[in-house]
């Protein structure tokens, strides 16, 4: 793992063969005055979120650092909805001064490192699923209805060669970022989520977007997993044209530790594994290769941004499955849950379960907030193999959870819907 030295003030360079930098420098992130308005009370939605983290089974839960570490601290982290754009060629608004101001940050990206978290649940011998994503965000609609937005998402892998700290302390992994593109490096990305914005989604307050996640192979290891986002209008504009005028997105972001803060670090700093969990941004500077601090060709972490800078974590979460015993089946106290069949399904499925004694049987099937959606009772079910059908064709395409419950014995496991 390289690590980089403290050095000369307010100056990073990067080269191939060293990586040497000075605890946070100025990089500030400038607070313009957007005319657009945009609900800000947001940390009742991102504890609600919490509160339900652990309540779709023993083997999936929803993750997001900054949403656990407000439990831990009693809900003072505050937030803010960062305007999301692909240049600066829009207007986004007025300094307090006067003077016009730009789109600050091009995209924004988060690394969730599950096994250092402040509630602990998978650990560093852990193996897990990706299966959906939530992303916290405001969408303001002004362009013509019939204009579709894009939002892209890419899945990126934990990658230990490119840990760093900051300083000699927060621990960090760099994300390549290839400026005359607009992209980040293929070689970081595991799995892509395109999703068309439209007006069903619009929202002048703190909204979720779900989003389920197929094809991103299994971590292993508790090894971090990221999510890169990027807005991409479905609209031309120029540099004469104002974000008022046309569609924005706003990604949600909390300030982890509470107003002009900074973010916490939960980990132990010896530990260069400890607390991986950061979110990123790609400033102007960057984006056009043009940063007075060596960080052009990456993303800028959290930890190098200083105090007054308010999108210290993004509101992205991510639902994990810990890996279970076999591949087709759950076992418990004797009793096997067997994979639906076909999974994925388009309508009729068929679960198949074993159980060693006498028992009474329900099934249910759950979305991925936890809302039951089918189930059914089998009562005084005989010793052996049994199985039900399910018909899911009324259902909306996603990731769901089905549940066996016996008098000695509940698992877990997931489908699919096409």
């Amino acid at each position: 793992m390289k690590t980089i030295s403290q050095i000369t003030l307010g100056l990073l360079i990067v080269s191939s063969m060293a990586v040497t930098a000075q605890q946070k420098s100025n990089l500030v992130a400038p607070r313009e005055a957007v005319n657009n308005t945009l609900n800000t009370t947001k940390n009742t939605k991102v504890k609600t979120r919490t509160n339900a983290f652990k309540t779709n089974s023993t083997e999936s839960r929803w993750l997001n650092y900054a949403a656990q570490l407000d439990v831990v601290n009693g809900g003072i982290a505050s937030g803010a909805f960062m305007l999301l754009f692909p240049d600066s060629a829009i207007r986004s608004g007025f300094y307090q001064g006067g003077a016009i101001a730009y789109p600050n940050f091009h995209k924004a990206a988060t690394l969730l490192d599950p096994k250092n978290m402040p509630d602990p649940w998978l650990n560093k011998f852990s193996s897990y699923t990706l299966d959906s994503l939530a992303i916290g965000y405001g969408y303001l609609r002004t362009t013509a209805s019939n204009i579709v937005d894009t939002l892209e998402i890419k899945i990126i892998k934990g990658d230990d060669t490119k840990t760093f700290d900051l300083g000699g302390t927060e621990t960090y992994q760099d994300i390549d970022y290839i400026y005359q593109t607009n992209t980040i490096a293929a070689s970081q990305v595991i799995g892509t989520i395109t999703y068309l914005l439209t007006e069903a989604d619009s929202s002048n307050f703190y909204n979720e977007i779900l989003m389920a996640v197929a094809g991103v192979p299994q971590q292993t290891n508790g090894k971090r997993i990221g999510a890169v986002v990027t807005f991409k209008p479905g609209y031309t504009y120029t540099i004469a044209d104002s974000i008022q005028g046309k569609n924005g997105f706003y990604l949600y972001s909390s300030e982890e530790n509470g107003a002009g803060t900074d973010p916490i670090y939960y980990g132990t700093v010896s530990d260069k594994t400890s607390d991986m969990n950061c979110s990123y941004s790609v400033p102007t500077d960057v984006r056009y290769n043009m940063n007075g601090n060596g960080w052009d060709g990456y993303f800028l972490p959290t930890w190098a941004w200083t105090t007054p800078f308010q999108y210290e974590h993004h509101g992205i979460s991510f639902m994990l499955t810990s890996a279970v015993v076999g591949i087709n089946e759950s076992v418990s106290n004797g009793v096997s849950l067997f994979q639906n069949i076909p999974n994925p399904t388009k309508g009729i499925t068929t679960i198949s379960y074993e159980i060693p004694v006498t028992s009474n049987i329900e099934i249910v099937i759950v979305d991925i907030l936890g809302k039951q959606v089918a189930s059914i009772k089998q009562n005084q079910q005989a010793a052996g193999k049994h199985k039900v059908e399910f018909n899911l064709n009324t259902l909306p395409s996603g990731v769901y959870y089905y549940t066996l419950t016996t008098n000695d014995a509940k698992i877990t496991k997931k489908l699919i819907v096409e």
